[in-house]
């Protein structure tokens, strides 16, 4: 099997590929090793499924007994089309590639669906002392040739030296959250690849997502109407922090200065719309954890504000959206 080979830079050799015995549902599990900084005896192990996503593969990497809890909650079996709605395009302005609507789209539409090819824990019992980025590497060198390629052309900082700190760097800016199990508690972070990989930053995207944990998969829909060619962007930080937090987020760790039409606001319009947020989650807070209802007011309040945000914060707008439609006829005229 062919080593990861990133930009035609020098890294250091691959590891020997171990033998994988058969395990069930498809997978197969490969050589498993314990952290020794994790309290718990288990060890994390390797499971591919080289089969799913059109033949670009999964690798999931687990303690067995979580694995083996985790798979009657699992769902792989349905194939999922490549989106046709999504074009990658070149955008070296941007660090090398972004995506752009194929088509015109309407608000809410489906712009697609695309599963995982590698799920990691988050925990530092993974993490902790390098072992987790050393197994991780150990678990994509076992994809196929033509998934580790498109995992290879991923942008990095470009001060990486060898391939473990290149992998570190695509699994911290281009994975997105899950877990195997909901009961279990226990977070894992989804590598998804092309064409949810390539969408920019934008702090008022016109594309909202979400995972789904029982078939590992990102389902892609539209904020608001696209038109063909216009590009599709997604938030690479909660829409409902401060300004100033999300910019300071971004540069520190994705290493740029967002420049889109709310951080070009002046210093007075960031704060009105600071401001508005905040209102909106304190609507939220009063709803689910007040006593009384909200009232006419703040309902017709909310719905305002929401108008305003132009259908960028989307759990504000499924909030609104939630309240508008549980009004009764009565109550809804009051508010036009």
């Amino acid at each position: 099997m062919t080593p990861l080979k990133v930009s035609n830079r020098k890294y250091d050799v691959s590891p020997t590929i171990p033998q994988m015995e058969l395990f069930r549902n498809g997978f197969l599990k490969s050589n498993c090793s314990r952290n020794p900084l994790d309290i718990d005896p288990e060890p994390f192990c390797i499971f591919l499924n080289p089969k799913v996503n059109q033949g670009m593969g999964i690798v999931i990497i687990s303690k067995k007994s979580v694995f083996e809890a985790s798979l009657p909650k699992l769902d792989f079996s349905t194939g999922l089309p490549v989106p046709s709605a999504i074009q990658i395009v070149k955008m070296p302005e941007k660090g090398g590639a972004g995506a752009v609507a194929s088509q015109d789209l309407k608000r809410g539409q489906t712009l697609g669906t695309v599963r995982a090819v590698g799920l990691f824990p988050t925990n530092e019992a993974f993490w902790g002392n390098g072992f987790g980025i050393r197994f991780s590497r150990q678990a994509i060198e076992l994809l196929p040739l033509r998934t580790r390629n498109v995992i290879a052309s991923l942008h990095a900082t470009g001060i990486e030296k060898t391939t473990e700190e290149f992998l570190a760097s695509v699994l911290k800016h281009n994975t997105f959250a899950t877990h195997l199990h909901p009961e279990l508690r226990l977070f894992y972070s989804a590598l998804v690849l092309e064409p949810a990989v390539r969408f920019n930053h934008d702090c008022r995207p016109n594309v909202g997502y979400y995972m789904d944990h029982v078939t590992q998969s990102m389902h892609m829909t539209a904020f608001r109407p696209i038109s063909a060619g216009e590009e599709l962007t997604i938030s690479y930080r909660a829409l409902e922090l401060p300004r100033q937090v999300r910019q300071d987020s971004l540069s520190e760790t994705y290493g740029f200065q967002c420049s889109c039409s709310l951080c070009q606001l002046s210093a007075e319009e960031g704060r009105k719309s600071d401001r508005r947020v905040l209102r909106v989650l304190q609507l939220r807070r009063f709803h689910y954890t007040g006593d009384e209802w909200l009232s006419i007011e703040e309902v017709k309040e909310l719905i305002s504000i929401c108008e305003i945000v132009s259908n960028s914060l989307s759990g504000i707008q499924s909030f609104g959206a939630s309240l508008e439609n549980s009004l009764s006829p009565w109550s809804f005229s009051t508010l036009n």
